[in-house]
């Protein structure tokens, strides 16, 4: 009984901080996502919660973040990459290279001062690529502690806040001097909705309640295959395999046109997301989180603006235009519900359908690229 209570908490929250939101001036340009964390970590040390929590806890936030996998992935549409063989495309794949190059680097460089430094590399290059579902599932298939974790994700929101500001702001200014300028070749695309109770409604009237729960069972269904895989791996490495394994067979099933076409599982990924970031704030020490923050604050800093020069000196090179640039990096670094922002502070709505388009593609390669990064650097 506890058990379910304590679920139903968390499945509730993200819905209260959504609310909250869109009816609060003074927090309606807070991310929810950030809220969920911070909702978490004053409930987690508030005291307020019954003992034997954590375990309840813990499993809340590994089937959320199975979930989240799925519901996620199979939108995603990979008859459009024939679309994504120009500019976005090359741009999207300096990006990756970027970050991954960047996270080597500073894990030789602040390494060996830095608690789990190889498994941190791999979940920023996890969250450049295709955001925080990324960096969730890897902080599982990596198994990296609660409170390092949580130290990456505060760090990141501080530094990638200064960066998006620098692209709404003076960002066009500075890279449109450096990289050439925008030729015109997209056609016009859609904004992405982001979460909002509009959102949360349209998949509760009766008429969408069908394809949520069909969404749902899909996505179940792809766990517990994925899942099976961590039988033939022993110890971590089965973690590993299960959260991979999740994730191919999810792209795979994105390829059945039915499967692709259901209304709001994105949707449904994005609020399963934030029950993980709440449930997964409520298991972090605070006063760890404090002492763990400064020494990856300067990690993540680094990484970051050495991946930002590595991205902008290839699209100067092999002549990517300064909008594209400033969109992938947009759609890899933040994901796509951040695309349309970015695209209407450039006056340039026809890259929005590039980005958010590049923006998914982030998410199914971040986890293989996260993972593959963490492995060699151990062996370094």
């Amino acid at each position: 009984m506890v058990a379910f209570g304590i679920t139903a908490l968390y499945v509730f929250i993200p819905l209260g901080i959504v609310i909250f939101v869109e009816t609060s001036s003074i927090v309606r340009r807070v991310r929810p996502i950030i809220l969920c964390y911070i909702v978490g970590i004053l409930i987690g040390n508030s005291g307020l919660l019954p003992e034997g929590s954590f375990p309840v806890l813990d499993a809340i936030s590994t089937v959320t973040v199975a979930l989240s996998l799925p519901l996620m992935l199979i939108s995603l549409d990979l008859s459009r990459w024939r679309e994504l063989t120009g500019r976005a495309g090359l741009s999207m794949a300096f990006a990756f290279i970027a970050i991954m190059s960047s996270s080597a680097v500073c894990f030789l460089l602040f390494g060996s001062g830095i608690d789990e430094s190889a498994k941190i590399a791999g979940l920023l290059v996890g969250v450049y690529t295709g955001g925080t579902p990324n960096m969730a599932a890897l902080q599982r298939a990596l198994q990296v502690n609660t409170e390092s974790y949580l130290a990456v994700h505060t760090a990141d929101v501080l530094v990638g806040g200064v960066y998006l500001l620098f692209l709404l702001t003076l960002g066009r200014r500075i890279i449109r001097k450096i990289l050439p300028r925008y030729r015109d070749s997209y056609t016009e695309g859609r904004e992405i909705e982001p979460l909002s109770l509009k959102a949360l409604r349209t998949m509760i009237t009766d008429r969408a309640g069908g394809s949520v729960m069909a969404s749902l069972g899909v996505a179940l269904g792809i766990v517990v295959l994925g899942g099976a895989f961590s039988l033939f791996f022993p110890g971590e490495a089965s973690t590993v395999a299960a959260i991979l394994g999740i994730t191919s067979i999810a792209i795979g099933a994105s390829f059945i046109p039915r499967i692709r076409e259901l209304p709001h599982s994105f949707k449904i990924g994005e609020y399963v997301i934030l029950v993980f970031c709440a449930a997964v704030g409520s298991m972090a020490d605070f006063t760890k989180l404090l002492t763990t923050i400064p020494s990856v604050l300067g990690y993540v800093t680094a990484a970051l603006g050495i991946s930002i020069l590595i991205h902008l000196l290839l699209c100067r090179i092999f002549g990517v235009d300064a909008d594209t640039m400033m969109i992938t990096s947009t759609s890899a670094i933040y994901s796509p519900p951040f695309v349309s922002a970015v695209a209407i502070s450039l006056n340039n709505r026809n890259l929005i359908f590039p980005g958010i388009t590049t923006g998914i593609i982030g998410y199914a390669a971040g986890n293989y690229l996260g993972v593959l990064l963490a492995r060699l650097l151990t062996l370094v």
